[in-house]
């Protein structure tokens, strides 16, 4: 999925509860009752993540290119939805091995 079907799914999201909004009148209570909209679908926390951070970098960019003021809708809005990472042990391949005696079983 590239960065425009995930922009857009992120704002048809949005849009199932919000039909119509206007860009300076979303705050941090429009971005919550978003969250928690999501959160009552049965979305994961990852998803709601995933559509946040689009909605919160179509945002930016509209604040940017339309010189408006910044409401802040997304302060603190991703508290709670963090995912438990796992760290992984990152495996190299020694430079006494070369490619060739490496077998795929």
């Amino acid at each position: 999925m590239g960065n425009v079907d995930a922009n857009q799914t992120a704002l048809n999201m949005f849009n199932l509860l919000y039909s119509s909004v206007s860009f300076e009148t979303i705050d941090y209570n429009t971005m919550i009752r978003f969250r928690k909209f999501r959160e009552s679908a049965g979305n994961s926390k990852s998803t709601i993540q995933n559509y946040l951070r689009q909605l919160r970098a179509m945002y930016k960019k509209g604040i940017r290119e339309l010189r408006l003021p910044d409401n802040r809708p997304f302060d603190k809005l991703f508290e709670g939805l963090k995912v438990k990472s796992f760290d992984v042990k990152k495996n190299y391949l020694s430079p006494k091995i070369s490619i060739t005696t490496i077998r795929i079983q």
